[in-house]
């Protein structure tokens, strides 16, 4: 699986995923919405432990900053000494 959840993303499910458990265990919700916050929950802390989400990648989306990405298209780029090099534009960049 390609991790495709980044670090502030992975700190908000963490919370999202414990303040919904921890509703659904000693909040006052009715049997349906219990299910409901307990099921929430439960894949909130499942994609934040494995850092991939399905629906991520069904939408395309990745917050995952690591995750390996076409660097021609980086305004920046780094030499051999780690000092950042600006790239010539390419063609159809607007400048």
């Amino acid at each position: 699986m390609k991790e495709n959840v980044g670090e502030l993303d992975r700190n908000i499910r963490f919370v999202a995923g414990g303040a919904l458990l921890a509703t659904a265990f000693i909040g006052n919700l009715s049997a349906p919405w219990r299910i409901v916050a307990l099921l929430l929950g439960t894949s909130e802390l499942i994609t934040a432990t494995t850092r991939h989400c399905p629906m991520n990648a069904f939408i395309g989306l990745d917050t995952n900053k690591d995750s390996s990405q076409d660097s021609s298209r980086e305004e920046f780029d780094s030499d051999e000494a780690g000092s950042p090099v600006m790239q010539e534009p390419m063609a159809g960049d607007r400048i």
